[in-house]
């Protein structure tokens, strides 16, 4: 009998086409994972520096409060006016910082995501306040000026009080919407840092509302009653302590 054998180069050839090759989509996952490291960090030092200049921002802009109700209560409408602007460019400027897709898109992120939220709203709430409210009211106190309010010819100019009424009840109006608006922030879930701003944002709006909304109460009924719509005329009597008696 004769007996075929199998050259052991054939034999070598075989087992070496039956090898498999290595997977080459494990250097491809590695290069994926490490893009989106590199995507994860670039979000964070984003999101990091934005939120700490949008911090310097709404800080500039509260340093110079204190000096426009300086200005404002001397009717120095020059300077007031250039001190309010220079708030309202700090205030958009924090908004602008805290509102751009990627800041939103952090906002999903649990924990991390309610107090980027809570920010954002916080610098919202500080430039509607500047531009609804104190932007109309600064309008009024440069028209209410004492000189024009100084007695001509026995009477007193009511243009300015006129003029008043329909920037007092836009300005009342934005408040109340405004400072809705920083009550529904919700502390729960939210660092001190932020919570302590809400607060305070929210402390100084509760004070100043009762006050715009009874203005706005007022200023409507003066011009008629110091005579706007014709002569009025009014009878003052005086006591003394013990007439009442």
């Amino acid at each position: 009998p004769v007996s075929a054998s199998v050259p052991p180069t054939a034999s070598r050839r075989v087992r070496a086409d039956t090898t498999e090759p290595a997977p080459a989509s494990s250097g491809r996952w590695l290069w994926i994972i490490a893009a989106l490291l590199l995507l994860l960090v670039a979000v964070a030092a984003w999101v990091g520096v934005r939120g700490w200049m949008a911090k310097g921002e709404l800080e500039a802009a509260q340093n110079q409060i204190g000096a426009l109700k300086k200005q404002a209560l001397a009717f120095d409408t020059d300077g007031a006016q250039l001190t309010f602007d220079q708030i309202a460019e700090h205030t958009g400027t924090a908004v602008s910082l805290t509102d751009d897709p990627v800041w939103r898109a952090v906002e999903i992120v649990p924990f991390l995501g309610t107090n980027l939220a809570a920010v954002r709203e916080l610098a919202a709430v500080t430039d509607e306040t500047v531009d609804g409210v104190a932007r109309p009211l600064l309008s009024v106190a440069a028209a209410v000026d004492p000189e024009a309010l100084t007695p001509k010819d026995g009477a007193i100019d009511l243009a300015p009080f006129v003029a008043a009424v329909e920037p007092v009840a836009e300005a009342d109006a934005n408040l109340q919407t405004t400072l809705a608006r920083a009550q529904a922030i919700p502390e729960e879930g939210t660092l001190g840092l932020v919570q302590a701003a809400r607060t305070k944002i929210v402390g100084m709006l509760s004070e100043l509302a009762p006050m715009l909304s009874a203005l706005d109460a007022v200023i409507p009924l003066a011009p008629a009653a110091m005579g706007a719509d014709g002569p009025r005329y009014y009878a003052l009597m005086f006591q003394n302590p013990a007439e009442p008696r």
